[in-house]
Parts: structure tokens; C-alpha cells; sequence
């Protein structure tokens, strides 16, 4: 019996319960069920460690504490959980966007952005009272968020490849059409890149008499058969068609994948050789047809073959693109075929593809020229047949050819005449020869200026 003032517990509230303190057992019959559970009573909270849980009557304690201070946890409403959401789906938008492409860096982001947001809402919660969602903006929204954007990039990468290279489909073998849709943008450089290329441009110069009575049915369709089979043995070289036109065809090697210069120039000349083997087989096919006349000329073809720099990527609009290559090198190729008609020859090459192919073809020299006045002098080859495949004669001729380039190189004009005059006598046809020949008559009746370095000026029809 105590005084009202001496009661310890007058206006106050008592709360009765039970207590483990750490390290005690459990009350009989109320053990644990397997060794690491929580002790009898305790819970886990926020603010209490694994090894201190809360008990009952403390976490009842702070409840009524909570109640009389008026200090309650305040959830968002539904409309708040949803600006939070927006909030963050905008902030990662932005984020994502400026990070296209980098996929590390968004992780890097996200990983950031989840340590400061659960730093951020233990304090709301420490310190404001409010609980502020942690796993839904990190796992529902971010996380989502970012293998969406992750997917959707690689897809548009590949849709992009896909367009950028789908042109290839029909200048390219499969193979090589399907390697170049493999390979990374950048490394196709198809906006433009820089590399050495071989051309070829090969064209048939006597469509006109072979088409002379034919009606436009017959007329396509052997334009059509012969620019198959012509871009049949460049796809067949891993060669790239860059240009289809009535009289022929352009194509290069070299690009858009690298190729080492020695196989261009080998593949450029094989196909070249294979080439004229295969128009000759379709002029056979044609006589036997009756699409030719008897006595009627066969497919003739002249061909230019260069090695050099170009640039090289695609060409055009969004309605009409080609892959093309621009610049001299590319520009000689198309000179040089043209030069077979004055020369009599079939297979023209630049010194570059001469040098690269000699061990493995059948080379001359034919003649050192200028293209125009104000350009250097040039030598010019032409590509025979593979190596041991040439005619006794015509080897010993080639040999007194080289003799007679070398006298006209020392002035002796009147000498070469007379080299290139055996030369006639050997191979009767050999149309470099009766070109210099007649050259060096006239050479030797007007004597050229001391100036004079060598080279002709000859233009290209």
C-alpha cells in the first residue's frame, strides 16, 4: 500500500511480457525448432540486429509510443506510388539515351542508382517517418527498363546491318553476301572508308553485230545471258559487282572486306581468264542455237584491270543505292579496257596488277603512254595467260618485243622498227606491234622533241 505520489506507475502505461536476452534459453517446451531460428518472441525490425531481434513486448512498447507521440509511418498513396514510378521510368529514359550503345555504363548506372535510392529511403524512414518503395522502382521498373532498351538496340543494330548490307544480296555470291552481313558496320566503313582495291571492267564491244537482226526479245534476252554468265565468274572469284550496264560489268576486290593486294590481283586476273573462256562457250551455245549466223563474229569482250586506292561506300539515295568506289586507280581500269581497242589487245593492267600477278601469269609490257597532257607517263601490261601456258613462238616473240621497247626508250627508233617488224613476222597479228611499228616510222621521219620522255599521248574512245 503506497500513496498516491509514491506509485512509480501512476500515469503511465505497463506493459508485462517476456524478454530473452542473448545467449538465454527458452522457456521448457518452447524451444526453437532448428539451431539459427529466432529466439522465443523476438522479431525482426529495421532498427534491431540479427543478433538483438526485438521481443514482443518491446515491439508493442514502441507502438503505444508511436500512438501517444503522434510520430505514425506514413505510406504513399496510389497516386504517389505512381509520380515515383514516372519519375524514375523518366530519369532512366533520360539516362538510357545518353548512353546508347553502352550497355556496361548502364549497368554501372543502375547499380549507382540502387544504392542511392535504398541509402535515400532508410532515411526517409529513419528520419521522416515515410516509407518510400525500395524493390519496386529497382526491380519493377529499371532493371526492366534496361533489357528493353538492351534488346531493342542490338535488334536495331541488326535491322540496320541487315538494310545497310541487303544491296549485297545481288552483287555478291551468297557467301561472301553472307560474310559481309555478318561483319560489324564500322568495319564495312559502308558511309565511306578508304581502301585499296582491284577493279576489273570488262565490256563487249561488238554488240551491235551480233544483235544487228534480232528482234528487243532476242536482243535482252542475250544481254542478259551473257551479263549472267559474266557475273557468275566474278561471284565465283569472290569478287563485288559495283555496276551492271548493257555492254557490261564493274566489280572489285578489295572491299568492303580487306583482302590482301596479292590475292585481289590473282583473283582479278583468274577471273579475267575464266571469263573468256566461259563468253566463249556461250558464243558456242549461240551458233549451235542458230541465235548466230554462220560466219557471224563471236562474243568479243576487252577487259581493264587495276590495283590502287579508292574510297569506297555506298552511293545514292534512300529510293536507289550502289556500292561504289571513286577514284583514279578505279578511273585507269576503265580507260585502260577501253585502250584493248587501239592496241589489239584483249586484257589491259596497270603496272600495280602486273607486278602483283607476274608469277603467276603471262606479262608483257606494251607501251608507256600518257592518258592526258598534263599527267605523268604511265606503263601499261597486258595480262597473256597463265604462266607456261604460252606458245613457243609468241614467247621468243614477247622477248623481241621487250628489246624493241627498250630501243625506242634509248631513241634508237629506227631499230625498234625493225624488232617489231621480226616480231610481225613471227606472230602476224600481234596488234601492239603493228601499232609501235607504224609509231616508230614516224618517229624516225620526225624526230620528237629532246624533251621527250618516252611516252605517247593516246585518248581512250
Amino acid at each position: 500500500d503506497t500513496t498516491p505520489g509514491d506509485n512509480p506507475f501512476q500515469d503511465k502505461i505497463v506493459l508485462v511480457g517476456f524478454h530473452q536476452h542473448p545467449g538465454e534459453e527458452p522457456p521448457t517446451g518452447e524451444r526453437t525448432a532448428q539451431a539459427g531460428a529466432l529466439p522465443f518472441g523476438g522479431f525482426l525490425t529495421p532498427v534491431s540486429g540479427i543478433e538483438q531481434p526485438m521481443s514482443g513486448v518491446e515491439l508493442q512498447a514502441n507502438i503505444i509510443a508511436n500512438i501517444l507521440s503522434a510520430q505514425y509511418l506514413s505510406e504513399p498513396e496510389w497516386w504517389e506510388h505512381a509520380l515515383i514510378l514516372m519519375f524514375v521510368a523518366l530519369l532512366f529514359a533520360r539516362i538510357f539515351s545518353g548512353l546508347h550503345g553502352k550497355p556496361f555504363s548502364m549497368l554501372l548506372a543502375i547499380a549507382g542508382f540502387g544504392a542511392i535510392w535504398t541509402v535515400d529511403s532508410f532515411l526517409c524512414f529513419a528520419y521522416l517517418n515515410c516509407l518510400i518503395p525500395v524493390m519496386v522502382p529497382i526491380f519493377g521498373v529499371v532493371l526492366p527498363a534496361f533489357f528493353l532498351v538492351l534488346t531493342d538496340q542490338n535488334l536495331f543494330a541488326f535491322r540496320e546491318r541487315r538494310r545497310h548490307t541487303r544491296l549485297f544480296r545481288a552483287l555478291a555470291s551468297d557467301r561472301l553476301a553472307g560474310e559481309i552481313d555478318r561483319r560489324q558496320l564500322g568495319e564495312l566503313g559502308l558511309e565511306g572508308k578508304r581502301a585499296t582495291v582491284t577493279t576489273l571492267v570488262c565490256q563487249v564491244h561488238n554488240l551491235a553485230a551480233l544483235t544487228a537482226d534480232k528482234n528487243p526479245q532476242s536482243v535482252v534476252s542475250m544481254v542478259n545471258q551473257y551479263l549472267s554468265a559474266m557475273m557468275s565468274v566474278v561471284y565465283e572469284h569472290n569478287g563485288v559487282v559495283i555496276r551492271v550496264f548493257s555492254h557490261g560489268i564493274q566489280a572489285i576486290w578489295g572491299a568492303p572486306i580487306f583482302m590482301q593486294e596479292r590475292s585481289q590481283a590473282r583473283l582479278a586476273a583468274n577471273c579475267c581468264m575464266e571469263m573468256r573462256r566461259r563468253l566463249r562457250e556461250l558464243s558456242d551455245v549461240w551458233a549451235h542455237s542458230g541465235r548466230l549466223a554462220a560466219g557471224a563474229p563471236a562474243l568479243d569482250c576487252s577487259y581493264g584491270i587495276t590495283t590502287g586506292a579508292a574510297i569506297c561506300g555506298r552511293i545514292g539515295t534512300e529510293s536507289h543505292t550502289e556500292y561504289g568506289a571513286i577514284g583514279r586507280s578505279v578511273d585507269l581500269a576503265a580507260r585502260l579496257q577501253a585502250l584493248n581497242k587501239l592496241y589489239g589487245t584483249s586484257c589491259l593492267a596497270g603496272q600495280e596488277t602486273a607486278e602483283l600477278v607476274s608469277d603467276k601469269f603471262e606479262v608483257r609490257e606494251l607501251d608507256k603512254v600518257k592518258l592526258d597532257q598534263a599527267e605523268p607517263p604511265l606503263s601499261i601490261f597486258e595480262i597473256l595467260c597463265p604462266k607456261g601456258k604460252l606458245p613457243g613462238a609468241m614467247e621468243e616473240a614477247i622477248a623481241l618485243y621487250r628489246q624493241a621497247l627498250a630501243a625506242m626508250e634509248e631513241r634508237n627508233f629506227a631499230q625498234a622498227e625493225k624488232l617489231f617488224s621480226t616480231v610481225l613476222r613471227m606472230v602476224p597479228e600481234d596488234g601492239p606491234s603493228i601499232l609501235l611499228a607504224e609509231r616508230c616510222r614516224q618517229l624516225v621521219a620526225t624526230p620528237p622533241e629532246p624533251s621527250w620522255d618516252g611516252a605517247t599521248l593516246v585518248v581512250s574512245e
